[in-house]
């Protein structure tokens, strides 16, 4: 069993959108850990799989100011400063795709989610990157009006969470 650490090549972007017009927020900024067993330059799916990986909602921009100021207020990021993505298992199903189950926290809701994902190992590191489609007011989120546009609850989030090999 081996632990990787995310690396700054990891990102999340999500996207969104409102009455006027689409959203996207990226995050450069994360942190977590995958704990794996390396086979033939895949990941050994028959040994026991974590991983967690978590984004501080201030670290999430759109590039938009008034949007960037607006978030942590909309999404109450004093109370719940983070979101937080725990992968449990993942389930081959050809070549480099995966189907990876967890959990999702957001809004201190915290949700079973199943993603396709996939998984690439080279160079000694491991990337998982894939796309999960959700919607909001599951986690007990309704979205405000932000600057008068009306936020719509569903979003996709994408990810590439790339692990290095921890340090001892």
């Amino acid at each position: 069993m081996s632990t990787f650490s995310l690396t700054n090549e990891s990102f999340l972007i999500i996207h969104s959108s409102s009455s006027v017009h689409p959203i996207t927020w990226t995050a450069k900024a994360m942190s977590g850990s995958l704990s794996a067993s390396l086979s033939d330059e895949s990941v050994d799916v028959s040994q026991p799989v974590s991983g967690i990986l978590e984004v501080q909602v201030r670290d999430l921009k759109s590039g938009t100011a008034p949007y960037d100021l607006q978030l942590p207020r909309a999404v109450h990021a004093r109370k719940f400063p983070a979101i937080t993505a725990t992968l449990s298992a993942l389930s081959p199903v050809g070549g480099e795709q995966f189907v990876a189950d967890g959990s999702l926290s957001f809004h201190g809701t915290e949700l079973a989610v199943e993603a396709s994902i996939r998984v690439q190992v080279s160079d000694g590191k491991v990337r998982l990157s894939g796309e999960l489609e959700t919607d909001l007011r599951h986690f007990g989120f309704e979205p405000p009006r932000v600057l008068g546009l009306a936020v719509h609850p569903e979003v996709r989030v994408a990810f590439a969470a790339v692990g290095a090999p921890a340090s001892s």
